[in-house]
């Protein structure tokens, strides 16, 4: 609610927050837009669209004046190139853009606040689907403030909303969602390493007793036997069927772990690293700046 209570009381100061809704269609993720866009907002401080380049594109007028501003499906984003998603966080915090009407010179609009770190933006949620296609429900609802008054009680009370040492970018909370969407843009042999580290698979490169008795004893494993067992579990656990060859492979890991070295064993003279459970759980949370990846307990 403090989010919303923003809009209406700093209109000239983004947010700096995205909040980002996944449900099934029909679970009234765009309630709560429908109704600060018509009781509270106002239709013309608000925007609607299923274009991504609507806000990214050269011409982008549209976007001009916008208090609150909503992109259905998100699907458009993923299908985006890289340069429409950077330019979609700019529009978040930025605190000016270039808008370029078509026929007209480009201006500089006031607007948005350079955040460090990219998740910072976006606050995931997850829709419950209790009401999936209860049109009636819905109905109600804005009927409500269609033939009431409540939109203006509702602005009065984020009006009066204490946002003392609120910020919507700062205090967004973490949600199992978001959690989950920071971990899957983990690179995906980072990801097998966080389940070795947990015993999260069969497929791993650390025996049990490793886990329960040896866990800072430090064990040479080869980079032939870690993309053996990372290959199976891609196919497997991960279900994923992205190719990675022994070079993507070495190189990919070489970022978290660092260099290799070459060590004879069995008379072969193979290329890998000395590891411990515990030493690669410290290398993958320096590695990722997550400490939120492991519980306390293990």
């Amino acid at each position: 609610m403090k989010l919303f209570a923003w809009y209406v009381q700093r209109p000239y100061e983004k947010s700096g927050a995205c909040v980002v809704l996944e449900g099934e269609e029909g679970c009234g993720k765009n309630i709560a837009f429908e109704i600060l866009k018509n009781h509270v907002i106002g239709t013309r401080y608000c925007l609607e669209t299923p274009k991504m380049k609507i806000l990214t594109g050269r011409f982008n007028s549209a976007r001009e004046h916008k208090i609150l501003t909503v992109l259905n499906e998100a699907a458009n984003v993923k299908q985006s190139s890289h340069e429409d998603q950077d330019e979609l966080k700019d529009c978040i915090t930025e605190s000016t853009c270039m808008i370029e009407k078509k026929r007209h010179r480009s201006l500089s609009s006031q607007g948005l606040v350079k955040a460090s770190k990219q998740m910072r933006r976006f606050l995931y949620l997850l829709c419950k689907s209790d009401r999936l296609g209860d049109k009636a429900y819905f109905k109600a609802m804005i009927d409500e403030f269609d033939n009431t008054d409540s939109g203006i009680h509702l602005y009065h009370y984020l009006m009066n909303m204490d946002l003392n040492g609120f910020h919507p970018q700062n205090d967004a909370p973490m949600t199992k969602e978001k959690s989950d969407m920071q971990k899957s843009a983990i690179e995906k042999p980072v990801q097998w390493f966080i389940e070795c580290v947990t015993n999260g698979t069969s497929n791993s490169i650390f025996q049990e007793s490793q886990h329960k008795e040896t866990p800072d004893t430090l064990e040479f494993v080869s980079i032939d036997d870690m993309l053996s067992k990372f290959t199976k579990w891609m196919i497997e656990e991960a279900k994923d069927a992205s190719l990675y060859t022994r070079d993507r492979f070495a190189k990919t890991i070489s970022k978290a772990l660092g260099p290799n070295y070459k060590k004879q064993v069995h008379k072969v003279r193979q290329r890998g690293y000395d590891l411990s459970v515990n030493g690669l759980k410290q290398t993958i949370i320096k590695y990722t700046r997550r400490t939120d990846l492991f519980d306390d307990d293990e």
